[in-house]
């Protein structure tokens, strides 16, 4: 990520201007199920991102509403999922579930409750590789049969990684499924994605960690498949990405290969930019007015109706404006 930042510098060029201008190489280089053409087709639309959905992480068993709240940070901050939806005008959840269907039923129907009257509300179930196919189809089942579920349903774009790796993409006869099935865990190679498509999933998950340039090749892979009018889609899931230079750069690539909605978690889970010293704040907060608003502890996100606006990246580098303050780091 650093070259890739220090190769838009020394363009004088932005990562989405860099990408649709193939600074990176990449035309030179796709795997034998990518063709050119495609590539070319997919990157020549790529446009400078304005603004990120944010999809809230709600933990199996985290409190829902304000009276569950049994530990109470002095941040000020909101915990339970009915103070960050009056928070932050969230509307879109990304929710954990365990593997055990008649918890993960109950579960879904008490978040029901909460997320219900939320305007134009969409949702993602999150597995974590606890299930199998006979059990994940139990629980479609009951979802599918609860009529206090029927929101719930509507408005539930795919479910991620519910199998295990080690039997997500093995040999055998592709799934089909009601709803969007992606992978993320089982992302684990160059080939991960066309392997699984022809297993029946939906598509995949982008995440810094798994390296940009993969990013955007599986976001080219994914409109070629679209052209050809099958179902395909990209989201963009997170690592507990912090303000500052991680989440900047995280999101940037979200948003640039068409994530339309990102799990954004650090910001909640994580704390704010501690460790960044008062110099290195004021620059984040001067330099992107947009991504962070100031607060008690220091700069948080600016989510404003669940969406952050990220036009200010739209800069020269890898979303990488102001920097580190390497004055005011402790040498090891």
């Amino acid at each position: 990520m650093a070259l890739i930042d220090a190769a838009c510098r020394d363009a004088g060029v932005s990562f989405p201007a860099a990408v649709r201008a193939d600074l990176f190489g990449m035309a030179a280089a796709l795997p034998p199920d990518l063709a050119q053409a495609d590539y070319d087709r997919w990157r020549a639309g790529v446009i400078a991102p304005s603004r990120l959905r944010v999809r809230h992480t709600v933990g199996f068993g985290a409190p829902l509403s304000a009276d569950e709240v049994k530990d109470r940070p002095a941040d000020g901050r909101p915990v339970a999922l009915d103070e960050v939806i009056a928070a932050t005008g969230g509307t879109a959840f990304k929710i954990k579930i365990t593997g055990d269907v008649d918890a993960d039923h109950a579960w879904l129907r008490r978040i029901a409750g909460v997320i219900g009257t939320v305007r134009g509300v969409l949702v993602t179930l999150d597995a974590n590789e606890q299930y199998d196919p006979v059990r994940l189809a139990t629980l479609w089942r009951a979802i599918e049969g609860d009529r206090e579920l029927a929101g719930f349903r509507a408005a539930l774009a795919y479910i991620e990684q519910p199998f295990a790796r080690e039997i997500a993409l093995a040999d055998g006869p592709a799934f089909d499924f009601p709803v969007p099935v992606i992978i993320d865990e089982s992302d684990d190679s160059e080939d991960a994605l066309p392997r699984a498509f022809a297993k029946g999933y939906a598509g995949t998950s982008v995440k810094s960690c798994k390296g940009v340039l993969r990013a955007l090749i599986n976001a080219a892979r994914v409109a070629a498949r679209r052209a050809e009018g099958q179902g395909a889609l990209l989201s963009a899931e997170d690592l507990t990405c912090q303000p500052g230079l991680c989440w900047q750069q995280d999101s940037l690539m979200a948003a640039t290969v068409g994530a339309a909605h990102a799990e954004r978690n650090g910001h909640h889970f994580a704390g704010l930019m501690q460790g960044a010293s008062a110099a290195e704040q004021a620059a984040y907060l001067a330099a992107h007015p947009d991504i962070y608003t100031p607060g008690p502890a220091g700069p948080r996100l600016n989510i404003t109706a669940g969406v952050v606006k990220i036009g200010s990246l739209d800069a020269p580098g890898f979303g990488s404006t102001p920097g580190p303050d390497f004055a005011g780091l402790d040498p090891i």
